[in-house]
């Protein structure tokens, strides 16, 4: 049976040969193999016979975008592949201009800050380099294969929104982007109140011109995922997990708040503090209104940050919620212990040491409980747990006056000190 198989696989290798002969001496190249691309189906390839030369394609790359473009739709090239070349080519070139405008640099002085990173005009060229380009591209090809994923992008960003709004929005953030990134270098770090006048001017240009773009239903929906209010909101409600409806309805409260005060953070002179202070007391009353007595009762605790810190402890281990509520509650009810032992004038000090060593055992062994060992030494290191390393500090230390008392009692007397034998010892001293 081996034999056979040889002999048929010789009888094969003779025959192809001689069909490569065949083809040789007709001057004709053999026909590729059935499972190789012909020439047509490359991207590359016209529909007539020939191939478009390298040199060509070259001689092409030097010529202006749009001539380009127009030399590979004329060769048959596919969109998508003229679109990849025309790209090509004018990455090469923003990469020739880049390098006249930044130097060619040393890669190994590691050390040093690249000139470009400092100097801002440089920095606005090359956005304007980028943003040309970009520009080009759309010209020339219209939206790209991935429009639907770059809609997607821009929609997680500022919300859903029209796809040409939303390329529009994005165009302003980064226009005025690029300018607060100029005020923010100039600086070097050290704001002065002029620049931040400057950084509060663009972002309110940036908005007035988001909203030349928008209906006012629009706007509130761009309002709602970009501006300060709403992720300063997002941030301060944690795990708090409002609806829709809920984060909308504090969202106008805090908002209204906001453009009166600056934000929450916002500088208030000496003469707006009273004002400020009976705004925040009403903002608390109609947010009260406005999520119910149970509701707004999760949303108070949602403003302790030791709350907010257990709670993402709990649900970084999987954790119920609500051991975010025990937790703080313990830790409340130990504080007030710790604080009442140190008051006791009754109770003597070693009396008071030994109830804080005690009340330190508790916590540790009901906190363990509640969050699991690895989540108790979480909590320790965050400013939440600070109670609870001063509570064991407090268990460790000794109440001064008791110390020497307890120490006599218990510490042995001192062993009498005899000189080495080797050192003889002078004779006592005849009188």
């Amino acid at each position: 049976m081996k034999r056979l198989f040889v002999i048929l696989l010789g009888i094969s290798l003779v025959a192809n040969l001689a069909l490569v002969a065949v083809f040789i001496w007709r001057g004709e190249a053999p026909p590729p193999p059935a499972s190789e691309p012909s020439p047509v189906e490359t991207p590359l390839a016209a529909p007539k016979p020939e191939e478009l030369p390298g040199k060509t394609l070259e001689r092409l790359r030097s010529e202006s975008a749009h001539a380009y473009a127009g030399a590979l739709r004329e060769a048959g090239v596919a969109p998508r592949a003229a679109r990849l070349l025309v790209a090509d080519a004018l990455r090469e070139k923003y990469l020739e201009k880049q390098r006249e405008l930044i130097g060619p640099g040393d890669p190994q002085e590691f050390w040093k800050t690249a000139a470009t990173a400092t100097d801002r005009e440089k920095q606005a060229a090359l956005r304007k380099l980028a943003r040309e380009q970009e520009d080009l591209m759309h010209e020339i090809f219209g939206p790209d294969a991935e429009a639907a994923a770059e809609h997607e992008r821009l929609a997680r960003i500022y919300g859903p929104l029209p796809a040409e709004k939303l390329a529009k929005i994005d165009r302003i953030h980064s226009d005025y982007g690029g300018m607060a990134e100029d005020v923010r270098s100039r600086s070097g770090g050290l704001l002065l109140p002029a620049d931040r006048e400057a950084l509060e001017w663009l972002e309110r240009e940036r908005r007035k011109d988001v909203a030349g773009i928008l209906t006012p239903e629009e706007l509130e929906i761009y309002d709602l995922q970009v501006s300060a209010t709403a992720r300063t909101l997002r941030a301060r409600l944690g795990t708090f997990g409002p609806t829709e409806q809920e984060f909308r309805a504090l969202f106008r409260l805090q908002r209204d708040f906001d453009e009166r005060f600056g934000g929450a953070a916002g500088a208030v002179d000496e003469t707006r503090r009273d004002e400020r202070a009976a705004a925040e007391a009403e903002l608390e009353r109609h947010v009260r209104t406005a999520l119910g007595e149970a509701r707004h009762e999760e949303y108070r605790r949602q403003q302790d940050p030791g709350y907010r810190t257990v709670a993402r402890i709990a649900e970084r281990f999987g954790l119920p919620p609500k051991r975010a509520g025990e937790v703080v509650a313990f830790a409340q009810t130990a504080q007030t212990r710790l604080q009442a032992l140190r008051d006791d004038k009754a109770a003597t000090p070693d009396a008071v040491r030994q109830a804080i060593a005690a009340s330190a055992r508790e916590a540790g062994e009901r906190l363990t409980a509640l969050l699991g060992p690895e989540g108790v030494e979480l909590y320790r290191l965050t400013s939440g747990g600070a109670w609870l390393g001063a509570l064991e500090k407090a268990a460790n230390e000794v109440a001064p006056k008791s110390v020497p008392a307890v120490m006599k009692e218990r510490a042995p007397a001192p062993a009498e000190i005899t000189p080495p034998a080797a050192v003889a010892q002078p004779a006592p001293v005849q009188p």
